[in-house]
């Protein structure tokens, strides 16, 4: 009855639709900081000398304190990781008030500047006088106090800069301080002398934060956020998303991830949980101002302009290592929230695609499913490659939402009981797509009577995501990106078997590819877009099967660093395509194109580079061109013959094109030209396209486009590529066994529901119905 109770609650909790709950502050002026004292005591400074103080860790009642002053509170100085009872709060004309018992009492202190004060910090050091407190604020003000012996007067460090500092950073003696025209700071003697540092703007510097003494953040006016990986000698410039003035960034971490958040004006609330390479913008957010965010038990608090505070539940943004991870066999990939597979944003980029699982040797850097075609005659995509342009949620008329309930959910058979949350909450999923064992066939999902998953898979992993986000879309994505969202929703189920043994080298994707929009897309063309490292990066082949419906990667030698001699052959071959409705008869689509494209540095011709920020040569690509729209050229008959597939031929019968009989480095359209044999190996990217230029998705459609990931290793690496496609035979057989597909025409509708049911006694049966 407990339990029952227990499941209710929280299925209310996660079914809300908003994110951001208000709290009432009592109070319509605005709020500049929000600070912690302890466990127990948190205050909020604010405008016309106004301190707020909370003692209940909802932080849900506010009371003013009062301190008998009218200036602006800018800030606290924070105490890092000195514990102290000792603080500090602070703002215009050099006003300083401190508290020496944790707040149970506030006095003023003579700062000795009538300048404003806007950020302070605790510093340790390596000796009694580089203990201090430090404080910086506008036209260069530098003042410090000493900690031990805790006595004495606020000294000022002049002959600086004129610069507005408007914050302060420190870890052990390193200090940063940041402000207007750009102007950082360093200090590597606790404050005592100080460097300048180029950053290569001129906006003003809002906040800083240091995660090590190497990896620095700094959030700026305009939407600049800076990026250090080495002290703060060189700043790089990421892309925000936003040109909103950012006021703070703050970290925590979870699930040994380390999320960053940034605030900023007109409801900018960012977050990134892979060291800044990408952003997402909170689509809830109130469109206030915020100023400053403190994370509390698992919530996010944020202050804002007239008086605002709200609380945000972390559970929408925090997708933890194990659920990403898909490791039921002998392979472990991981999955995004993005929509990228195969790599692993956990701290950094890096490979996704491991086997054997737990060897430290990986095949694949990252792989997506993209999709790209016209809207109304102008071209919109929805990549993922690098990045990605999905995000959890769902869409609806071309709409984002989403909510708590969208994030990656696992299912281990054996491993995963009632007790466990993702089994609880799979039912908020089932209307989504999430597939499950429905034990007493009554067409619903009850969760101590069902079972959530794929049948007989050892592993299960779903989530839902749409592109319908503007956040979302980005020029940087890594292949194409950055048009208008096309307002598809992707419902990702990802399954492994564990036996029998051919299957434990196996991963199945299914994709049910939806059109939540308002309008048809037209002329369009899906496909999984790979980056592909067998091993050592640079030293691959890449071909295809068009019988196979296969992509595969090779070594171009019998000898990988990574993988030692006879290195294995992986790949990804389509089990099922979209079915194009808008012919008669429909028609399966099946692999329409197999093409690659190269890295920056490679050097094939500048038609086969990566189409970074390149939407239209992206589809191209999908659609088997070269970006230029150039066909590919098949170097194996005279005159060479314009192809879709690249490098169809058997590598070890050395029968067809394959890289070792190199290939036409054509570009503007010319349909000639010279073979270069063999390629030289490298790294390599390829694409598995499925579209057509007649194909359309009306409003309400959905399809289906089902893929399984693979790897073979045989007696070398061209008979590892001949085991690969033995493995893909068996692979395909099974599938098309096991999941099969029937077309019979009921009716000139789209159906409201489909349901596919397992067949019995069980797949491996030889006899099964």
């Amino acid at each position: 009855m407990f339990l029952l109770v227990f499941v209710f609650l929280n299925s209310q909790i996660f079914s809300q639709n908003v994110y951001f709950y208000p709290i009432p502050s009592g109070t319509t002026s605005d709020l500049t900081f929000l600070y912690s004292i302890g466990n127990a005591n948190y205050y909020i400074s604010g405008v016309n000398g106004l301190l707020l103080k909370s003692t209940n860790s909802g932080l849900s009642e506010w009371n003013p304190v009062a301190l008998g002053i009218t200036n602006n509170l800018s800030g606290f100085l924070l105490k890092n990781n000195i514990t102290s009872s000792t603080h500090f709060v602070f703002g215009s004309s050099g006003v300083l008030i401190g508290t020496t018992n944790s707040g149970q009492n506030w006095a003023s202190q003579v700062s000795n500047t009538t300048a404003q004060l806007n950020a302070g910090t605790a510093v340790t050091g390596d000796s009694v006088l580089n203990y201090k407190y430090l404080i910086v604020g506008n036209s260069g003000t530098i003042i410090y106090k000493l900690i031990v012996p805790g006595t004495g007067n606020w000294i000022p460090v002049t002959g600086i800069t004129t610069a507005n500092l408007k914050t302060v950073y420190s870890i052990g003696k390193t200090v940063w301080a940041g402000g207007s025209n750009g102007t950082m700071l360093k200090s590597i003697n606790a404050g005592i002398n100080w460097t300048q540092q180029v950053t290569g703007i001129s906006a003003e510097i809002n906040s800083i934060l240091f995660k090590s003494e190497t990896l620095g953040f700094a959030v700026c006016n305009g939407g600049i956020i800076l990026k250090t990986t080495n002290g703060g000698t060189n700043w790089t410039q990421l892309n925000s998303g936003t040109v909103q003035n950012l006021n703070q960034i703050v970290s925590i971490s979870q699930y040994d991830l380390t999320f960053f958040w940034v605030m900023g004006n007109a409801g900018v609330v960012l977050r990134t949980s892979n060291a800044g390479q990408s952003w997402l913008n909170d689509p809830f957010a109130p469109n206030v101002n915020f100023s400053s965010g403190l994370f509390v038990n698992n919530y996010l608090y944020v202050v804002a302009n007239q008086g605002k505070i709200y609380k945000r539940s972390l559970d929408t943004s925090f997708h933890s290592q194990d659920p990403s991870s898909l490791d039921g066999n002998n392979i472990r990939s991981f999955f995004t929230y993005s929509g990228i597979f195969d790599i692993d944003t956990r701290s950094q980029n890096y490979p996704g695609f491991e086997w054997p699982k737990d060897s430290g040797k990986f095949a694949i850097f990252s792989a997506g499913l993209t999709l790209a075609g016209k809207v109304n005659g102008v071209l919109r995509m929805a990549s993922a490659s690098y990045k990605g342009e999905y995000y959890p949620g769902y869409c609806n008329n071309g709409v984002f939402y989403t909510d708590g309930r969208f994030k990656i959910y696992k299912y281990t058979k054996g491993f995963d009981t009632p007790s466990s949350w993702d089994w609880i909450h799979w039912s908020d999923m089932v209307p989504f797509g999430a597939p499950f064992i429905d034990v007493n066939n009554n067409g619903s999902f009850e969760y101590l009577i069902d079972t959530p998953g794929v049948r007989y898979a050892k592993q299960t992993l779903f989530i839902c995501l749409t592109d319908a986000s503007d956040s979302t879309h980005n020029g940087g994505e890594g292949f194409g990106g950055g048009t208008q969202p096309m307002g598809a929703e992707l419902h990702l189920t990802a399954w492994v078997y564990d036996s029998p043994d051919y299957l434990r080298n196996v991963q199945f994707l299914s994709y049910d590819i939806i059109n939540k929009s308002t309008i048809a897309w037209d002329n369009l063309s899906t496909g999984i877009v790979s980056d592909l490292d067998l091993g050592s990066a640079d030293d691959d082949f890449i071909g295809c099967d068009t019988n196979l419906q296969l992509g595969f990667c090779y070594n171009g030698d019998n000898s990988d660093p990574v993988y030692g001699a006879n290195p294995p052959a992986v790949g990804m071959t389509l089990l099922r395509s979209p079915l194009n409705r808008n012919v008669t008869p429909n028609i399966r689509l099946k692999m329409t194109s197999f093409s690659h494209f190269s890295c920056t540095s490679c050097t094939p011709p500048p038609c086969e580079s990566t189409p970074t920020g390149e939407p239209y040569g992206a589809y191209l690509m999908l659609s088997g061109y070269k970006k230029d729209s150039t066909c590919w050229l098949n170097p194996m008959y005279n005159p060479p013959k314009k192809t879709k597939f690249c490098y169809p031929g058997d590598p070890e019968t050395n029968i067809g094109w394959n890289e070792v009989q190199g290939s036409i480095w054509n570009c503007n359209k010319d349909s000639t030209g010279a073979v270069h044999a063999p390629n030289p190996s490298g790294d390599r990217r390829y694409i598995i396209g499925s579209g057509a230029n007649n194909f359309r998705m009306m409003p309400g459609e959905s399809n289906k486009f089902v893929i399984a990931q693979l790897i073979a290793r045989g007696t070398s690496n061209l008979n590892s590529v001949t085991r690969l496609k033995q493995l893909t035979d068996s692979v395909r057989t099974f599938y098309e066994t096991n999941f099969p597909i029937g077309i019979r025409k009921v009716a000139d509708i789209i159906p409201e529901k489909f349901n596919l049911f397992q067949n019995y006694p069980n797949p491996f049966n030889p006899v099964t119905n």
